[in-house]
């Protein structure tokens, strides 16, 4: 016998309770071919397991699985990481390219500094403990060697 497909039960064996008879069977009407059956207690709690089993899978394939239309622009709407602009991208390398150009411009203190707020998330506190100055002579260095940078890009 080859492989039902899921749901097979509720679509090709729907039945409904009629009663019991004076054994306690359960009395069934079969919808598909309108017998009606009597079945031992064991077998029908069997039927009624087998149809809720059937109906949790459905319920599964329903709430789990996909069931709207994957086209590339729907599928390019759900990106987690959006892809930007050709134009974007370019600008932003070229952006990088001439801050790290300026940067080297300026004077080593100044440069190591920046780097090390920037680029190393250090605080000013820690930069001036590492270079044993003081907090204020160190955010006084990183401004002006950012205002140098901004002057000579055109920010």
């Amino acid at each position: 016998m080859g492989k039902r497909p899921i749901g097979w039960f509720i679509q090709e064996f729907p039945y409904e309770f009629l009663g019991e008879n004076e054994k306690g069977n359960k009395i069934i009407r079969i919808k598909l071919t309108k017998e009606i059956v009597e079945v031992a207690d064991d077998v029908y709690m069997g039927l009624i397991k087998e149809k809720n089993s059937a109906k949790k899978i459905q319920n599964e394939i329903d709430r789990h699985q996909e069931h709207s239309e994957l086209s590339e622009n729907s599928l390019y709407e759900r990106a987690v990481i959006k892809q930007e602009a050709l134009e974007e991208e370019v600008e932003k390398r070229v952006l990088v390219e001439t801050s790290f150009e300026e940067l080297s411009t300026l004077p080593l203190v100044q440069r190591r500094r920046i780097i090390k707020y920037y680029l190393q998330k250090k605080t000013y506190e820690e930069i001036a403990k590492e270079e044993k100055c003081s907090k204020v002579a160190v955010k006084y260095s990183i401004d002006l060697g950012i205002k140098k940078i901004s002057k000579k890009m055109k920010f």
